[in-house]
């Protein structure tokens, strides 16, 4: 596949793969660069973590972690 940043062209593959966080289990499309000598990342706006919902507490040093699609707010 194709793809194109502000300043520059390039070409990669994608691969689909399973990312677990917890006792969650999420498969994502993750793309890699077709060109070898490419030393950069990009980041897409879409993964595993915005299947997330994510709750933190600090002054009690609790993360909440839970399945997105089955949070009740």
């Amino acid at each position: 596949m194709n793809f194109a940043t502000a300043n520059s062209r390039f070409e990669a593959f994608g691969h689909e793969v399973g990312i677990g966080t917890l006792d969650l289990e999420v498969h994502s499309l993750v793309f890699f660069f077709a060109d070898a000598n490419i030393v950069k990342n990009v980041l897409g706006r879409h993964g595993w973590l915005d299947r997330l919902s994510v709750g933190i507490v600090d002054r009690e040093q609790l993360l909440y972690v839970g399945d997105h699609d089955a949070a009740s707010y």
